[in-house]
Formats: structure tokens, C-alpha cells, sequence
């Protein structure tokens, strides 16, 4: 049987194999996708827990003065690097931490997804290990520190400038070896630099303000949840890249000509 391409007629079965993604790469991007998706879940909690349940129902309520500013908004509530003074609100810190590890896990299996073979090239791991590297040292610091409702020896490290320098061309990279395989991809790879700390900086300054109304003079309100919102795209798209990936390979298909099988002959005694 066969299947009315753009050009040539394609047989059904050839269709059928060459219109899902090889097994390992769709077994990668799916992994990477529920990650994505999870460490977004979680670093929302984290965000609702310091600006709604303790800003607003009772924990930190009789800090905030006649302006309407809360004292919730100083940077003694950051939760994502937590540094010294420090001072946790519920288990921010710790589902932060548990969000950014599963960024970085997720952004592994994205970069393991958008390889050429099956078996990771240097090249490759030394893209994923730039990218996912820093979301991990911020998420075990961060969860340290939950645990320890004190910074953690991490703290420097999590923080230092050379995380971004090693980071951020990573992330470029990832994109880049993304555009091979899916834009959807390549969007993901970009919307993983809303979770870097350039990123957080950019949430603070200029997103977050857009919905608390304006800045704060330390954390801007949501500033968190935008990065939540970035995570979180990042993982619908992997899933999209998903979803739509096999077009392409019907498209290829469709529009290679078919070589023509002749029927046997039978000679005739």
C-alpha cells in the first residue's frame, strides 16, 4: 500500500517507521520535557510560598507598612542563592533547589536529544555539562541551605561570575546544535537563559515589574515565578519539538522520488 506524497507516492510502511523520531532521541526529549515541566512546578510553589502564602496570609503580615511595601521583598527572602544574612520562608529554599536540579537534568537530556548518534560525541557532553553544571551547583546550594536554614558552603561558587562566562556560551551552543533537529528546540534552549542569573537579573528589573506594577527597592515581587514561566516554556517546547518532529521526516520522504520495483518475470518453458 502506499501513501500520496507532495511528488511521488511513498510506500505506508516506510511512512509509518520514518515519521516518529529514532526511540533514543524521542526517549531524551520526552525525559528532558517532564523535567522541564517539573522543576517549573516546583520553583512556582517555592514562588508562592514567599510572595502569596507568607507575604499575604499571616507570616510576614505585620511587615508591611503604610506604602503597601513588605519587607518580604528584601533580599534576607531570596531563596535561589540564598547568601548570608539569610533567612528561609517555609521550604522555598528547598523546593528551589529540587527545581534547579531538575533543570539541570532536564537540560542534559536535551542536549543528549539534539546529538547527531546515539552515543554522545566530547563535543556534546561538553555543551550539556556547560549548561547543566551551573543549574546544579544552584540547585544543591540551595537545597543545602534549606536544609540547614543556613547558607551553605556553596554559596560563592553558585554565585561566582565564572558560572555565567562558562554558562551562557553553552547555552548558545545547545541552541545552535537545536536548530538541527527542531526550532521548537532551539526555542527551548534559549528560554533556559531565563533561569540563569543574567536571566534572574532580567526577570527582576524588567518582567516582574511589568506585573507587581513596578520595582522594588530589593526583590521585585514574581520574580521567581517569571523564571518559573520561562522553565516552563522551555518545557513545552521540548514537548512541541516532540509533537512536530515527524513532519519533517515525511516531508523528506514525500519529496524523494521512488524508485520503481518491477514484478519478477517468469520465463515460460
Amino acid at each position: 500500500m502506499y501513501v500520496q506524497g507532495m511528488t511521488t507516492e511513498v510506500p505506508l510502511d516506510t511512512v509509518l517507521s520514518a515519521s516518529r523520531l529514532p526511540r533514543w532521541r524521542l526517549v531524551r526529549a520526552i525525559v528532558s520535557a517532564a523535567m522541564l515541566l517539573a522543576a517549573a512546578a516546583a520553583l512556582l510553589v517555592a514562588s508562592l510560598q514567599r510572595w502569596v502564602w507568607a507575604a499575604d496570609l499571616g507570616t510576614f503580615s505585620a511587615l508591611v507598612t503604610e506604602d503597601h511595601q513588605s519587607l518580604i521583598e528584601d533580599h534576607l527572602y531570596d531563596f535561589v542563592v540564598p547568601a548570608d544574612p539569610w533567612q528561609n520562608v517555609g521550604q522555598a529554599a528547598q523546593l528551589s533547589g529540587v527545581a534547579f536540579l531538575l533543570l539541570a537534568a532536564g537540560a542534559l537530556c536535551l542536549t543528549a536529544a539534539c546529538a547527531s548518534k546515539r552515543w554522545i560525541s566530547p563535543g556534546s557532553w561538553l555543551i550539556a555539562l556547560a549548561v547543566s553544571i551551573p543549574f546544579g551547583l544552584i540547585g544543591v546550594h540551595g537545597l543545602l541551605s534549606g536544609l540547614s536554614d543556613a547558607p551553605s558552603s556553596l554559596e560563592l561558587i553558585a554565585s561566582s561570575p565564572l558560572l555565567i562566562v562558562i554558562q551562557l556560551p553553552g547555552i548558545v551552543a545547545l541552541a545552535v546544535i537545536a536548530a538541527r533537529r527542531s526550532a521548537a528546540w532551539t526555542a527551548a534552549a534559549i528560554l533556559l537563559s531565563g533561569a540563569t542569573l543574567p536571566g534572574y537579573l532580567v526577570a527582576t528589573f524588567m518582567i516582574a515589574p511589568v506585573f507587581a506594577g513596578g520595582t522594588s527597592y530589593d526583590t521585585t515581587r514574581w520574580t521567581e515565578t517569571v523564571v518559573a514561566a520561562s522553565i516552563a516554556l522551555a518545557g513545552i517546547a521540548v514537548a512541541v519539538g516532540v509533537a512536530t518532529g515527524h513532519r519533517r521526516f515525511v516531508d523528506r520522504l514525500s519529496a524523494e522520488p521512488r524508485q520503481p520495483t518491477r514484478a519478477p518475470q517468469v520465463s515460460e518453458s
